[in-house]
C-alpha cells in the first residue's frame, strides 16, 4: 500500500503526516508532497531533499505552519519571500491551491503617476476597480483583491494571461504599466 500512488495521495489528503509512511519514491512526488504540506506543514520533514528545495512546496508548508521553514533547504530558509511574516501576508495562490482566479484587465497610471487604477475581472464576470499606490506590488494587489473577495488566496492573471507566482509578491505594479 505504501507504494501505491493513489492510496498514498488519498492518505495525505486525509492527513499530511501520512507522508511519513509513504515509499521513498513517493516522497519525491511533487503532487503528493504538495498535498501533504497543505494539510500539515511539518510534513515537509518527510519530503525528499529535492522537494525541500522547491520554493512552491516550502511556501505551502510555511503557510500551514511557520515552523516548517526549519525543514527547508538552507538556501530557502534565507529566502525573504518564505519568511513566515511575509508568507502570512502573501495572498498569491500557488499551483493547485483552492483559490478563485482574477484577471487584471487593465492597469492605468493616474496623470500625476502617484497611483495605479487596477480593473479586475473575476471568472464569474464580476468586475472590481481598485486604486493602488504607484510603488505598490503585485502582492499588494493580490491582498486587496483577496480582501475584497473575502478569501485568503487568489490566482492573479496579469495582462496577457500570465499567472503570477507567489514568489513574485514583491514585483512592483508599475513594471506592468
Amino acid at each position: 500500500l505504501r507504494r501505491d500512488r493513489d492510496i498514498v495521495f488519498e492518505a495525505v489528503r486525509q492527513s499530511g503526516w501520512a507522508l511519513a509512511f509513504a515509499w521513498p519514491e513517493l516522497r519525491r512526488d511533487r503532487d503528493i508532497v504538495l498535498e501533504a504540506v497543505r494539510r500539515n506543514g511539518q510534513a515537509l520533514w518527510y519530503a525528499s531533499q529535492d522537494l525541500r528545495q522547491d520554493p512552491d512546496i516550502v511556501l505551502e508548508a510555511v503557510r500551514k505552519d511557520a515552523r516548517a521553514l526549519q525543514w527547508a533547504s538552507p538556501e530557502l530558509r534565507r529566502d525573504e519571500v518564505l519568511q513566515p511574516h511575509i508568507v502570512r501576508w502573501n495572498c498569491l495562490a500557488g499551483p493547485g491551491a483552492p483559490a478563485p482566479a482574477v484577471t487584471v484587465a487593465s492597469l492605468t497610471p493616474t496623470p500625476d503617476r502617484t497611483q495605479i487604477q487596477a480593473c479586475l475581472t473575476w471568472l464569474n464576470g464580476e468586475e472590481t476597480a481598485l486604486t493602488l499606490a504607484w510603488d505598490d506590488t503585485v502582492g499588494d494587489l493580490a491582498a486587496r483583491a483577496a480582501q475584497q473577495r473575502r478569501v485568503g488566496l487568489v490566482f492573479l492573471l496579469m495582462l496577457g494571461g500570465n499567472v503570477v507566482q507567489p514568489s513574485a509578491v514583491f514585483s512592483r505594479l508599475d513594471a506592468f504599466v
